[in-house]
């Protein structure tokens, strides 16, 4: 009964951290994609 319970609670907490993971690295990777967008805009303009 108890193991059940445990691997629910550990199950969802899996579940929260692979999505906070997964949320930091997309913010990671639109903020390279802006950084590289603003890098080649200066190129242009020089």
């Amino acid at each position: 009964m108890k193991s059940k319970t445990v691997g629910k609670v550990l199950s969802q907490l899996n579940v929260k951290v692979e999505k906070r993971i997964s949320e930091t690295l997309a913010s990671k990777r639109v903020k390279d994609a802006e950084m590289i967008n603003v890098k080649m805009a200066a190129e242009d303009k020089k």
